[in-house]
């Protein structure tokens, strides 16, 4: 029974104290309104945790409260606390925000400016003549005639430019943006054009050889393949056989490699904006960053 009477006590006297504590203790709450994700939030300088919206129980008075990105110091004011209050704190994604986090990653954005790419759009015009003339190009003449027409068409391409400054291939471009599909398409017409080239020159050189072996022959006064004073009929029609293919191969070779583009520019510049916010990402740097937003 006495056991039971002391129990009771020390509870009595426990639950007094709490409620005592209680009354004596006056305490507010903090709320935080934030338009930015992954913050850290600390209070007088103790860290309360990641994307917290309410801190409850605070003690009445004058708090710091220190809001972080990135380790970046977003917001850092003192905060009054009231009994039974709410204070409320506002943390906004605006232009303030934003050049606070750029003021801490130069370098980042001397890898972007490096790195983004651009679509460039250039204009021009050529001129087509059909017909004669025989006034030399610039000048009136009473003499002469001119039955010449010439023609001017406006043209158009683009160009792809890495870092504001350096021309690339729609090959290299294709590789950045990990476009398997137009990799493919320019690794064909390249294998193409190798394989054309190669076989033109295993067909050029032996019909040149042969071609300056055959005139050597005719033309030299010592013959070594005919004998002096004829030149047989095959002969005649091996060295310009040899020389037409011969020709022909080694055009062939020279030919120049296909200028046109894989890819029109439409898709080429949605490509280009693909990756340049993938690369602003991986950089931490806000999505509307551009040079001309520094």
């Amino acid at each position: 029974m006495r056991k039971t009477i002391r129990n009771s006590t020390v509870f009595i006297f426990v639950l007094f104290n709490l409620i005592s504590i209680s009354a004596f203790t006056q305490t507010g709450t903090i709320k935080i309104f934030s338009e930015i994700k992954g913050i850290s939030i600390y209070l007088d300088e103790l860290f309360q945790g990641t994307d917290i919206i309410e801190l409850d129980s605070v003690e009445i008075g004058t708090h710091y409260l220190k809001i972080m990105k990135d380790e970046t110091i977003i917001f850092g004011e003192l905060i009054n606390v009231v009994k039974n209050s709410t204070s409320s704190v506002l943390i906004k994604d605006d232009e303030k925000y934003n050049n606070k986090m750029l003021s801490t990653k130069i370098e980042e954005q001397n890898q972007y400016l490096n790195n983004r790419l651009e679509i460039i759009l250039s204009a021009g015009s050529k001129t087509f003549t059909k017909g004669a003339s025989t006034l030399f190009p610039g000048y009136y003449s009473y003499w002469g005639y001119s039955n010449s027409v010439s023609t001017t068409v406006q043209t158009s391409d683009w160009k792809i430019i890495k870092g504001g400054v350096k021309e690339i291939s729609e090959l290299d471009f294709a590789h950045m943006t990990k476009n398997a599909e137009l990799q493919n398409r320019i690794n064909l017409q390249l294998r193409k054009e190798s394989k054309r080239t190669t076989i033109a020159a295993i067909i050029a050189i032996p019909c040149i050889i042969t071609a300056g072996i055959l005139l050597a022959d005719m033309a030299g006064s010592k013959p070594f393949l005919h004998k002096d004073g004829t030149i047989p009929d095959w002969e005649a029609y091996v060295a310009a056989g040899s020389i037409a293919i011969g020709t022909v191969s080694y055009l062939t070779v020279m030919k120049k490699p296909y200028s046109g583009h894989f890819t029109d520019v439409e898709q080429a510049a949605k490509e280009a904006q693909q990756y340049n916010l993938k690369l602003k990402e991986s950089l931490g740097l806000p999505a509307h960053f551009e040079p001309n937003n520094k």
